[in-house]
């Protein structure tokens, strides 16, 4: 006799993996008392794949930058990625607090949200950029990076403002709004 088992193809990140098919014959008829039964061994070959991605993050002066960090699929077993944040034109210590971490996610979970604080610094500039880059703690079969850098922008929450005094002078200054 021919058994078939059918495998359910599904997204959850779940390792390959074995079952173990046991039979047993009963019968009242004698000549199945010698028969022989072997148990097989199916091997299930998983094809699912845990796509890391970040976001972007807009933040004012002084708040808090957000960066969603998702999976596109489930996993079975926890996945470990490293976050670090570098430098563009804003400057860690004087523009936000530098970011070198690791994140878990744990069995089946799919977001998460990474921040970091920006600092108000009162002075009248530009838009100023840092990115976060994520990579693997280590070389995975089931996780791999799809969009692996986030580009979070702080914007400056001074503006000038120019004032005429009684003497008809023009004056400039940042004022924080």
């Amino acid at each position: 006799q021919v058994l078939t088992a059918t495998v359910t193809d599904d997204n959850v990140v779940e390792h390959d993996h074995s079952c173990l098919i046991t039979h047993v014959a009963t019968s009242s008829d004698t000549n199945y008392d010698l028969l022989e039964i072997v148990d097989k061994t199916i091997h299930i070959i998983d094809n699912d794949l845990a796509i890391v991605n970040i976001s972007d993050s807009i933040a004012v002066e002084g708040e808090d930058l957000s960066f969603d960090v998702t999976l596109s699929n489930p996993s079975n077993t926890p996945v470990t990625i490293h976050l670090a944040s570098s430098d563009g034109t804003a400057q860690a210590d004087d523009d936000y607090t530098a970011l070198d971490t690791n994140l878990t996610f744990n069995p089946l979970e799919m977001n998460k949200t990474v921040t970091i604080a920006t600092h108000d610094d009162f002075l009248l500039e530009n838009n100023e950029f840092l990115t976060v880059t994520v990579t693997l703690n280590e070389p995975s079969e089931t996780a791999s990076i799809g969009i692996g850098q986030g580009i979070g922008t702080i914007n400056d929450n001074t503006c000038d403002v120019t004032m005429r005094d009684p003497r008809n002078h023009l004056k400039s200054s940042g004022v924080q709004v």
